[in-house]
């Protein structure tokens, strides 16, 4: 009864924010590294094939970020290309950006990823708490169709379908092969040494990415889970796209878990 309480609140006081909070909107900028065909057409190059856009002068940008934070209402367009004129080397040149139109509700916007965690300590239900995070985030943005309006546009996206394939199949894959093949003694051997091994555990890198016992601390972590609420908090903080930021971290988490696979394993091999 406490738990839906709590959850029906934080519903309440997301729905309050999303109806009678005004957001605030600022403008991000973009420098481009535009390049013309021999039309004279401006483009960027995405993942190696060339986009085309149309750009407008400065001076007639819809998304100009003084008028925009003036004026404190929404902007008519969400996205832009600008082109202005610089003198650069004693020359002028044409250079390009992209402006986009980005809304927060000040220290509000923090209420989603406090929900989920929230609703995580007072359940010990991660996955299961993560769609109050969602709902409340839903509310305040006055999305109401949380399957049309917020999960599909967000999952229907090629970054997101590359996360979903790299969380669900490929962890998949490693418990089976930790069920029916020799991992669970390595494992075994690894989390726990011999007491002459002990000082030497204690200098393996990475020892916290390794399941079990020992790695519980380390896999509370979870630096590129796109579900984690620090991974949430740090974006939202921050003012970060979700899946850029998990992007950024894939690498280093990835080679420390890499280098404790090895350590680990040579660990294993040599204590018998």
């Amino acid at each position: 009864m406490r738990k839906f309480a709590v959850f029906a609140v934080a519903m309440i006081a997301s729905w309050l924010v999303g109806w009678h909070v005004s957001p605030t909107w600022t403008v991000e900028e973009i420098s481009i590294d535009a390049h013309t065909d021999e039309a004279g057409a401006p483009y960027y190059l995405f993942e190696g094939d060339p986009a085309y856009f149309y750009a407008a002068p400065v001076d007639r940008s819809a998304l100009d970020p003084e008028r925009v934070r003036a004026s404190g209402e929404a902007p008519p367009v969400k996205e832009e290309f600008v082109s202005a004129q610089e003198a650069r080397d004693g020359q002028t040149q044409t250079v390009y950006c992209q402006r986009i139109a980005k809304a927060h509700w000040g220290f509000r916007s923090l209420l989603p990823p406090l929900v989920a965690v929230l609703l995580c300590w007072m359940t010990r239900e991660p996955v299961s708490s993560l769609p109050g995070g969602i709902a409340s985030g839903a509310l305040i943005l006055s999305r109401y169709d949380l399957t049309g309006e917020v999960l599909i546009p967000s999952l229907a996206t090629t970054s997101s379908a590359a996360l979903l394939v790299l969380y669900l199949w490929l962890p998949g894959g490693l418990m089976v092969i930790w069920r029916r093949a020799g991992f669970r003694g390595v494992h075994h051997r690894a989390v726990r040494p011999r007491p002459a091994h002990r000082q030497a555990r204690r200098l393996v890198p990475g020892r916290h990415l390794l399941p079990g016992r020992h790695g519980q601390h380390g896999a509370r972590r979870h630096h590129g889970s796109p579900i984690s609420d620090t991974t949430v908090l740090s974006s939202v903080c921050t003012g970060c796209d979700l899946m850029d930021h998990v992007k950024t971290q894939i690498p280093q988490a990835s080679v420390a878990a890499g280098l404790a696979v090895i350590c680990w394993t040579v660990v294993a091999y040599f204590t018998g």
